[in-house]
């Protein structure tokens, strides 16, 4: 398997790369992609590993709803787009949201599978949320970059947050938080007043 390790001002590069290859090539990855520029983040997204190393992403959607994540892993083949697998919610949920990764999947392609296989290769979770009018442009911000690896560096059981800050290419980092300070902390990707029980 080829690896690719970034530096952290080429994460920012690549991943604008992969939306914008995916915009291009009209694989309809991302439901409103084009309209993100104007999107406003209404939520948050954490993740964490259990004490059977199961991966939970834990999201909080304010006044919106999410119907799956989208994993993404980079091709091995150079030109081509990123690999992506959907994992569906039972039904569209709003609030504090909490998916836990099946051990694996029989889709294809297998990127779940790959993710679990190999703990330093880089993936992105991103939440899709419901669409219920074509004038819905707000969004649950994205996990970008991160490895199995990273996670396992933390705490079974502490969630892990990777703030959103619009407009910028800050070094990536996971900070560390409680589920309660999750659910009730200041967020900057949230809309004043949002919180969840």
């Amino acid at each position: 398997m080829l690896k690719i390790k970034l530096k952290n001002w080429q994460r920012p590069v690549l991943l604008v790369s992969v939306l914008l290859g995916l915009t291009l090539s009209g694989c309809g990855f991302f439901d409103g992609l084009d309209q993100m520029a104007e999107a406003s983040p209404s939520g948050n997204i954490a993740v964490s590993l259990d004490q059977t190393g199961g991966v939970t992403v834990h999201m909080i959607a304010c006044d919106i709803q999410v119907e799956s994540v989208e994993l993404l892993i980079q091709s091995t083949t150079p030109g081509d787009p990123p690999l992506s697998e959907r994992i569906n919610l039972k039904h569209p949920q709003g609030g504090y949201v909490e998916l836990r990764l099946p051990a694996s999947t029989s889709n294809n392609p297998p990127v779940l599978n790959s993710i679990i296989a190999d703990p330093q290769l880089e993936f992105w979770v991103i939440p899709i949320t419901y669409k219920g009018g074509e004038d819905e442009h707000r969004f649950v911000p994205e996990l970008s970059g991160i490895t199995i690896a990273e996670v396992e560096n933390h705490p079974r059981g502490t969630l892990l947050v990777q703030n959103y800050v619009a407009g910028t290419h800050d070094p990536i980092t996971l900070d560390e938080v409680t589920l309660d300070a999750f659910k009730d902390g200041p967020a900057n990707s949230r809309p004043p007043g949002c919180t969840v029980e």
